[in-house]
């Protein structure tokens, strides 16, 4: 059993063999979510409709089946009091929203979490994720993340960096894991400037044309953007919150658009930084492709573009 944060909605990683099997996620004081198979399942809420199946009603359903990666199968279930929401590599495979004929689910947060597995031999495992950061807790997974949320991935080094091509998005949001060391790096923003780690605590954004242009000669300001020139663009260094390792690693989401960017870790904002119309092209630019270069470590580290159309958007 696992103990829930209710103050949002509850988002449940499964992970279970590519096969059928038979499991239960019983949301304590709610109801619960079963399925049967890849392509099948049931929703059940307490005291809700004719309260003719253990005191409340139960929808069957049926749904896409699902999509393996390697031998396991990712599942991120979603629920509220409007509704759920299961999804596997990306795709919405069924849906299912709450009225008031629904009652616990419609008015009532879960706040502890039991399963229960009827095929013999599978070992399945449950993460649970609350909270307007969950993708924090989420990336904390490991490389699951490209599977359960459909994205671009490469790995990079300091012998062969990445190179990662992807659709125009109004926000860019890019996950890089590194290992828990201080780790220098940069994600070149082809056409906008870059984002640069020199550790796990400083770093730079460059933007092209932006200020006065003429960093030799020129002004530098920490932690704004507007002063200091760089290389026929504005840098500005800035210092943030030291990185929390997930073992033996650190897992990051940067999300940039022409209105800022921010440099999330398990779920905490490490820094935030707003673009004005002086910014340029960090301003008025989206970039559609992203390489990376490495300085200080000689293994490899990986990079996730995530696909504003994936389940894990939002």
């Amino acid at each position: 059993s696992s103990g829930i944060n209710a103050e949002y909605g509850e988002r449940y990683l499964v992970t279970l063999p590519c096969g059928n099997v038979w499991f239960k996620l019983f949301l304590i004081g709610v109801g619960h979510i079963e399925l049967f198979s890849q392509t099948s399942g049931n929703i059940f809420c307490k005291e809700a409709g004719a309260q003719n199946w253990y005191g409340g009603e139960r929808t069957d359903f049926t749904m896409d089946g699902m999509t393996c990666d390697g031998d396991d199968i990712y599942l991120l279930i979603e629920r509220s009091t409007s509704g759920v929401t299961i999804k596997n590599a990306g795709n919405v495979l069924y849906t299912q929203s709450f009225g008031e004929n629904d009652a616990r689910c419609s008015d009532t947060q879960a706040a502890q979490v039991k399963t229960q597995v009827w095929t013999d031999g599978a070992e399945l495992e449950l993460s649970v994720s609350t909270g307007s950061c969950w993708m924090g807790s989420l990336l904390n997974l490991g490389n699951t993340v490209a599977s359960v949320c459909g994205a671009w991935t490469s790995p990079f080094s300091l012998s062969a960096p990445a190179n990662v091509e992807y659709p125009m998005q109004a926000v860019e949001r890019y996950v890089v894991e590194l290992p828990c060391d201080d780790v220098w790096f940069k994600l070149f923003l082809i056409g906008v400037g870059h984002i640069e780690l020199f550790s796990r605590t400083r770093g730079n954004i460059f933007c092209k044309e932006a200020g006065a242009q003429n960093w030799y000669g020129g002004e530098r300001t920490d932690f704004t953007m507007g002063a200091q020139n760089w290389y026929g663009g504005q840098k500005t260094d800035f210092t943030m919150d030291g990185m929390t390792c997930d073992g033996d690693d650190i897992y990051l989401l940067i999300e940039r658009s022409t209105s800022g960017v921010t440099i999330k870790n398990a779920g905490n904002v490490l820094y935030t930084q707003s673009f004005g119309e002086n910014d340029a092209r960090c301003s008025d630019t989206r970039s559609t492709e992203v390489t990376t270069q490495v300085w200080n470590y000689e293994g490899n580290l990986y990079l996730t573009v995530l696909n504003e159309n994936s389940s894990c958007w939002n």
